[in-house]
């Protein structure tokens, strides 16, 4: 039965994800449906933990944009603390620019490029996973295997930006 669970969600995955850059209007439904059945295929595995659009439970992050007075940072806040990830709005951006090709990138191919993009000879990783979350939280980004892939397609930077300005602001 789990195997049968398994394989039906990988052929309805096959015949939906080309579906996402057909309409603007039904890629946030198919990208939250594609994401519903990586939940069904995490519960049919016994496997809790991330999945392409956030996680199997609920979502415990919280994203805010704190601003201090020399800039604005997208802020990830998990359960009770009151230390958030921090990612700098320059990094954010650069991200989304290298995510404008409309390709599925590698997680190691991203941050190389936006290393190359910020002048920096490495950025650390949470850098480039905390909007990453945000972004698969948000159906913007689609997650297959080890692949991500803006769903906006080459119109990323202006779905990135609407994200930004949809988040709660906070005084640093």
């Amino acid at each position: 039965m789990k195997e049968q669970i398994l394989d039906e969600a990988r052929t309805i995955r096959q015949l939906w994800i080309p579906l996402l850059g057909a309409d603007d209007r039904l890629r946030e439904p198919i990208a939250k449906t594609l994401a519903s059945l990586e939940v069904i295929e995490a519960l049919a595995q016994d496997r809790v933990g991330r999945t392409m659009l956030g996680v199997a439970e609920p979502l415990e992050s919280i994203y805010a944009v704190i601003r201090s007075d020399t800039e604005e940072v997208l802020a990830e806040f998990h359960g009770d603390t009151k230390y958030p990830y921090r990612v700098p709005g320059r990094i954010y951006t650069a991200i989304a620019q290298v995510l404008e090709t409309g390709k599925p990138l590698l997680f190691e191919d991203i941050r190389r490029a936006v290393a190359k993009t910020t002048n920096q000879d490495i950025v650390p990783d949470y850098l480039i996973r905390v909007p990453i979350r945000l972004w698969m939280h948000k159906a913007a980004v689609l997650r297959e295997s080890r692949k991500y892939t803006p769903i906006s397609g080459t119109r990323f930077t202006i779905r990135a930006k609407e994200i930004w300005a949809s988040l709660p602001r906070k005084l640093a």
